[in-house]
Formats: structure tokens, sequence, C-alpha cells
């Protein structure tokens, strides 16, 4: 059969398809039209503003922390200009990138080659990396005054701090680090970046949110290449953190940190009545610039204030509760005790010694206090128990926080059983045994004897605003439970110890004149060895300030050891004309003084 063909037309038997299909094709067309009429003319103010907005890019404003300023105006604490460089890899092949930071002249322990691999391997490859955190000028030099040469490289300046005493104030001031991954939600954004510096200890954890003070932010407007396209518009001013202002004399902390070199323990020198501490010294101590530094001012670093956290047996200065608790028992004063050099506790084989172990004869309350005779004690205290002690050394205030502002203040036990026997009790009436209390704690008893009331220590006198405003700081005080005739009877005989022949602190040596009243004590340490103590006030009358000397470990006694100590502290705060000179205000160059 022969093939013929047929003309196209006549396969054409579906007109209603090819009218469903333009219609699918308008309707589309219809639809496009319809958004792009509604994107360009309706919406069209909304999405110009959203378009202009992926032009601009928010930065954070850096901000000054606040100032730590001692009572004479000495900045112990302050800020020094310091430079970032960040870098950008944004448009840049690899090799360029390297080529772009290796221009810088970074050494491999600045930025090892791990970390520039890390920086490239980062998506997006837009995100910003810190290179160097805190550099000079003279080093950023080139990158500012010839930016084109660094691409990618930006400049940003901050603030490092400085401490013109670090060691000295170390264990009071503090130090400030880098904010860890998982400190996250304690110092959250915005306020907080993870490259911003955070208070540690002492005073710069202490106050952190008044130090910090806040950010402030600016929006700039950039091209795709992250090119600036106009000024900078400013959406809030960063606000510089908070002065403190404190009660501490840099001149006299210094000198007790002198008179410390070599030795471990503690000096406090207090106001009396406000309780504002003009000298906390610790040694050993640390360097708040170097804290992993091993050993500092010829010592081990020690990282703990041993004012506020050292628990120590206060030996012989707790004879003032002792003494007092006895005259709220009704004891008499006048009432002689004979000793002989030891106390013979009924059903005990060991005898329980004196200081002097050939006696002192018949004592009253105040001789007895003069000369630090713990047959006295042993044999009063015991006839009333351990009880009327415990109490009125919680009158004291011991057993208990002090409420100083610096972080991490302990509280230790008075006794590490609840109902101490008779060997603990006649341990506990000279300060021995399981009784612990810090060097703070032992101050802030003497201030109450000195003054009828136990005042909150504290080292912060003031906080500055940036306006040049002060808020004076106000502590409440607690009236201390002991009658004034009480008082005054105990400070006689700390006057006697002194100032008379015979008193355990005579031979330091203390000027008459002075009208110093202490008592010092030989207290045994686990080590084996004596913890010597020295605490007191001046002048007798109408008392303005407390001391306590503490050093560890010694094979002396407390009159030998701490007493020739608070003689020369004190001298330097009586006479300072004698002194070598006030310390200088050696703030690191380039350092922003604040001061309103």
């Amino acid at each position: 059969m022969q093939y013929r063909s047929r003309p196209l037309r006549e396969f054409d038997h579906f007109p209603r398809a090819k009218i469903f299909a333009w219609a699918i094709v308008s309707v589309c067309f219809a639809a496009l039209a319809v958004q792009l009429f509604r994107l360009t003319v309706v919406q069209h103010a909304r999405y110009l503003a959203q378009a202009r907005e992926n032009l601009y890019v928010t930065k954070r404003l850096s901000y000054p922390r606040g100032n730590i300023i001692d009572r004479q105006g000495v900045l112990l604490a302050t800020n020094e200009k310091t430079y970032a460089l960040t870098f950008n890899p944004y448009g840049m092949k690899d090799p360029t990138a390297r080529e772009a930071i290796a221009k810088l002249g970074l050494t491999e322990s600045e930025l090892p080659e791990a970390r520039i691999d890390e920086i490239l391997a980062t998506r997006p490859r837009w995100t910003r990396h810190t290179l160097v955190e805190s550099a000079p000028l003279e080093r950023v030099l080139p990158m500012l005054e010839r930016p084109r040469d660094f691409p990618g490289v930006r400049v940003e300046m901050g603030y490092s701090r400085a401490y013109a005493m670090p060691e000295e104030f170390a264990h009071v001031v503090g130090y400030t680090s880098s904010i860890q991954p998982n400190e996250k939600k304690l110092f959250p954004r915005p306020r907080y970046l993870p490259d911003d510096k955070v208070g540690r200890t002492g005073l710069e954890q202490r106050y952190q949110e008044m130090l910090a003070g806040q950010p402030g932010r600016e929006r700039l407007m950039r091209d795709a290449r992250g090119a600036r396209l106009d000024d900078p518009e400013l959406l809030a001013s960063s606000e510089p953190g908070k002065n403190l202002y404190l009660t501490m004399d840099a001149r006299l902390q210094r000198r007790a940190m002198e008179l410390l070199r070599g030795e471990k323990g503690t000096i406090i020198l207090m106001e009396a009545d406000s309780g504002g501490v003009l000298v906390m010294a610790s040694s050993p101590t640390y360097d708040p610039l170097n804290p992993a530094r091993e050993e500092t001012l010829g010592m081990p670093s020690g990282y703990m204030n041993l004012a506020t956290r050292g628990a120590y047996a206060p030996g012989s200065t707790m004879k003032i509760v002792g003494a007092a608790a006895l005259l709220r028992a009704g004891a008499d004063p006048q009432r002689r005790i004979a000793c002989d050099g030891n106390f013979h506790l009924p059903g005990w084989s060991r005898a329980f010694h004196c200081a002097v172990r050939s006696g002192h004869g018949a004592v009253s309350l105040a001789a007895a206090i003069k000369e630090s005779c713990n047959v006295y004690f042993y044999e009063a205290g015991n006839e009333i128990g351990s009880g009327p002690l415990l109490e009125m050394a919680r009158d004291f205030g011991f057993e208990q926080l002090t409420g100083i502002d610096l972080p991490g203040e302990r509280a230790p036990k008075l006794c590490a059983v609840e109902n101490p026997g008779p060997g603990e009790t006649t341990n506990l009436w000279i300060g021995q045994g399981s009784m612990l209390a810090t060097p703070l704690q032992v101050a802030r008893a003497y201030a109450g004897l000195a003054t009828g009331s136990l005042p909150t220590p504290h080292v912060v006198s003031a906080v500055g605003y940036s306006d040049g405003k002060r808020e004076e700081v106000s502590l409440p005080r607690k009236l201390l439970n002991v009658p004034a005739s009480d008082r005054e009877m105990i400070i006689g005989g700390l006057w006697r110890v002194v100032n008379e022949p015979g008193g355990t602190a005579y031979k330091a040596g203390i000027p008459r004149e002075w009208d110093v009243v202490g008592k010092t004590g030989t207290a045994e340490n686990p080590q084996g060895s004596n913890d010597a103590w020295f605490a007191g006030f001046y002048p007798r009358t109408n008392p303005t300030h407390v001391f306590v000397v503490h050093i560890e470990s010694t094979d002396k006694h407390g009159g030998e050891v701490a007493g020739p100590i608070a003689k020369e502290l004190i001298g330097a705060f009586l006479h300072p004309a004698d002194e070598a000179g006030a310390p200088a205000n050696d703030v690191p160059s380039g350092a922003l003084a604040q001061v309103p």
C-alpha cells in the first residue's frame, strides 16, 4: 500500500488544550505584574527602608572603666588607651588574605599559623577576627596612616587596665580578665561582649557593675565591600564607669608591705569609729598584671587575702573578750589568783602552762591582761564555763562576717564542738584550741572595745560620677553590749601592756606619748610553730585608729615580732614627714586620669 502524506492541519484536533495553556501563561504573567506593582509601588517605602538597612552596620563604642583612687588622690587603678587589630577577609582569596596578615609583621607567638588557618576557614567570610587585643599607638600607626596598604585590617581603640602599685594593692583592688565562654549568662549581651574585661577579685570584682560603665552604639553606612559611605550616626553615648574613692592610704599601704617583706602575715590599720580601712596588707601577694607569675616580691605568689580569709587561733588577743565575759558574770576584778606557771584541771594528768613557766604570782584581772597570765584565765574561766565566753565573743562580732566590701570574706567558727569539755574550754579562754578568727574580725572587736560599738569595715568611702558628684558611703554600726565601766577597766590593762615595764609589748619601745593600748598574742599553730599577734588602738582617750599585726609561723612571741612592726606602722602614720616620701602616682604613660 502506497503511503501518502497529509496536511498538518488535518491533525489539529486539540483546540481546548491550546486555550488552556495560553490561559495558564497569561495568569502567571498577570500575577507577576501584580506582585511587581505591589513591590515597586504599594510597598515601595517599606522595601526601600529595608534595602537601606542592609547598608548599615551598628558598632559598639568602647568605654573607660572607672578609676580606683586612694584617700590622698593617688590613682591605684585607671585606664590606658590601647588599640586592637582586627581582620575581615571578605572578598579575598586565601593567598591574598595570608599576604594581608603577613604585612602586619606579627610573630608566631602573637598569631600562630593554626590561628590563621582557623580564620580563613571561618564562615561566614565577613566575620571579624581580633588579631591583637592590645597594642600601643606606635605599633598601629602604619595601619592608621596607610590603611589601603593593609586590606581587611581595622584599628579599633580600646582601654586596658593600668595599676600604679599592683603588688601592694593586689588583694584589695584585684584585677580584670576576659569573659570566659561559660560565663555568657553572667555577663549577657549587649552590655558585655566576649572580648570585654571583667573584675576577678577585690574591688574590681565587688564593684564590677559600677566600674564597668555602659557601652555606646553608632551606626555606619557601608557599601558591599565594607567601605564607609557617610559619617557615623550616634545611637547611644557610652558612659564611663563610676570612680571609687577609697579610705585607704597608698603611702601607708606601701610601708606596711615593706614591713611584711619576707613574712607571711597581715597588717590592718582602721579608723576606730567609722571602720574605714587605711591599710590592709596581706603577704604573700601576687601580680595583677600577670596573675600566673609564680613569685612576687621575693616570695611564692599568694592569692588569698589573709586579712579577710585567713582563719587563725587569735591567742591572747582574745583576752579582752574573756575579761568582758568575766566582768559580765560578776567576777571581782580586784580578786587575785595565784599563778605558779601551771594550771591543773581535775582529772587531767597534763598541766596547762602559762606563758611564763615560773609563774606570775598573785595577779588581778588588770595585771593578768598586762602580763598575759594564762593561769588567771584558765582558773577564772573554768569557774563559769565556755558559754559566757562564746556568747561574749559573738557580741564582739566573732563567728560573723564583718560586712567589708570585698568578696570572699570568711567567718570561722568559734569552737569546733557544740558542747566543749573542760580541756577545750580551758584552751578557749586563751584564744586557742579550736577557736579561729580572721585578723579583720580581731580589728573590729578592738574597735568595739575602743568606741563602744562595732563598725562595718570598708575600703570604699565614696562613689564618683561623671558629672563630678560623689555619693558618700554610710554604713551601720552595732552597739557593743559591754558597759563603759567594764570597757575602761579592760582598756586600763591594755595600756599597761604597752607602757609599763613587764607589759608584754613594753620592749617594742612604743613611745609613751603616742598613748597606744594593745594586747599581744602568741598562738600555737598546726605546723608546730607560733603565730605572733599584736592588736590595739590609739590614743587611749578618744581612740581614732585600730591596728592588728599578725605574723605566721615564727619561733618568737607576739611582743617580739608583731610589736616592733606595729610601732613602725603607727610611727609612719603619726609622723609622715619622717618617711622617705609618699609613693609617686606611677600610672603608666597614656593612662586616662578621670578624677573629677
